[in-house]
C-alpha cells in the first residue's frame, strides 16, 4: 500500500532532521575544511578580481586545492539520491559551497556586493558589442576597516545593593514595604555621607603631605 500524503510529509520531515537538507547528513569536518579552503583561495586571488567572485568561480578555484590529508566525508545519500559530484573534496558541490559562504558571511569574512560586468555579444553582421549587466558577487571583508566594538561600560555597584534594594518586597504589606524602602533610602544617604567625608579627609591628608 502506498503511503498517504500525510505520512509522506512526516517521513520527509524526519529525513530532513536526521540527514539535513536534501537527505544528506551534516558534515562538520567538511564544513571546517571547506571554510579554510575558500578563505585561502579568496585571499590568494583577491588582486585578480577586485570586484568579487561569482559562486561558480569560487567553486572552480576551491576544487583546484587538494583536500586535507586523511579527509573523508561522512555524507551518505538517502533514498537513492545522487551523490555530490566531488564527494572526496571538502567543497563537494555548489550547494555545499553556498552553505560554506553563508557561514563565512556570518563570521564577516565575506560579503555580497553588486557589480556591473561586461560581456561580449555578437550580432548578425559578425560584429561584436559590449553588453553591461548587473550581478552579485562574493568579496572578502577587510576586517581592519570594520568599526571596533564599543568598550563595555563598567558601572559602579549601587550603594543600595548591599542594603537589599533589589530584593522582592511584594510579600510584605503596604506599610512594611514603605518602611523597608525608607530604611534603604536612609542607609544609602548615610553611605553617601560617609563616602563624601572619607574623600574630604583623604584630600586634606594629601594636601598636608604635599605642603612643605
Amino acid at each position: 500500500m502506498l503511503p498517504t500524503r500525510c505520512l509522506r510529509l512526516q517521513l520527509d520531515k524526519a529525513c530532513h532532521q536526521l540527514f539535513g537538507p536534501g537527505g544528506l547528513q551534516h558534515d562538520p569536518a567538511a564544513l571546517s575544511a571547506g571554510i579554510a579552503i575558500v578563505r585561502k583561495v579568496l585571499q590568494e586571488n583577491a588582486s585578480a578580481s577586485p570586484h568579487g567572485w561569482r559562486t561558480h568561480e569560487i567553486y572552480s578555484l576551491a576544487l583546484k586545492e587538494k583536500a586535507p590529508e586523511g579527509f573523508e566525508s561522512v555524507v551518505r545519500t538517502h533514498n537513492g539520491q545522487a551523490k555530490p559530484p566531488h564527494l572526496e573534496h571538502p567543497v563537494r558541490s555548489k550547494t555545499f559551497l553556498k552553505e560554506i559562504l553563508a557561514h563565512m558571511r556570518g563570521y564577516k569574512d565575506v560579503k555580497i556586493v553588486r557589480e556591473v560586468r561586461e560581456t561580449a555579444t555578437s550580432s548578425s553582421s559578425s560584429s561584436s558589442s559590449r553588453h553591461q549587466h548587473a550581478t552579485f558577487a562574493w568579496k572578502l571583508v577587510d576586517k581592519s576597516k570594520l568599526p571596533k566594538p564599543r568598550a563595555p561600560i563598567v558601572r559602579p555597584v549601587s550603594l543600595g545593593v548591599p542594603l537589599g534594594i533589589h530584593e522582592d518586597f511584594s510579600h510584605l504589606n503596604k506599610r512594611r514595604q514603605r518602611a523597608r524602602q525608607e530604611k534603604i533610602v536612609r542607609g544609602i544617604l548615610k553611605l553617601k555621607e560617609e563616602k563624601k567625608a572619607a574623600q574630604v579627609l583623604a584630600s586634606s591628608k594629601a594636601a598636608e603631605a604635599s605642603s612643605p
